[in-house]
């Protein structure tokens, strides 16, 4: 058990203690178990227990969901920023992208392929301006599964650092 966690849960504890403290709380859990999100819907009711506001419902990611954690953390996340922005206008100092478009990239890699000495085919990339040769490229999730996750593996002619 945390520190954190000893004291606040002390019984001697004032029922007004956090009476100027805001606070939002998201769970990582798995439906599957009895106790689903328990750790979060403690840590809720104990900080509303000593005077604490919740800005936000409490968000439970369930391992179980076909989409995992993304599925809650995300529209959970736009909630809180959108909530941030009521009670705090004008504290934001960065644009957030917004859920729908993807970052920019920071690298581009381009394929190219070509023939080695053997006849064989080769896949060469050209990241940054650096040639890197594709060494792996192996499917980490199940056949079946709907997420295509795949370990990638590069090798260059020098250190990238």
């Amino acid at each position: 058990m945390s520190h954190l966690w000893r004291n606040l849960i002390r019984s001697d504890l004032p029922s007004d203690l956090l009476d100027s403290m805001e606070f939002a709380v998201f769970g990582l859990g798995d439906s599957g178990y009895e106790r689903f999100n328990w750790a979060a819907k403690k840590l809720q009711r104990r900080l509303e227990n000593l005077g604490a506001r919740e800005i936000l419902a409490r968000g439970d990611a369930d391992d179980q969901d076909y989409r995992a954690v993304e599925g809650a953390l995300t529209p959970w996340i736009e909630s809180l920023f959108n909530v941030l922005d009521d009670l705090y206008p004008g504290t934001r100092e960065v644009e957030f992208i917004p859920s729908t478009e993807l970052p920019p990239p920071r690298a581009r890699l381009q394929i190219t392929t070509k023939k080695s000495a053997t006849g064989r085919l080769l896949e060469e990339s050209q990241l940054e301006g650096v040639a890197v040769t594709l060494t792996k490229n192996s499917r980490i999730t199940a056949e079946g599964w709907y997420q295509d996750v795949r370990h990638i593996e590069f090798k260059a002619d020098h250190n990238l650092e």
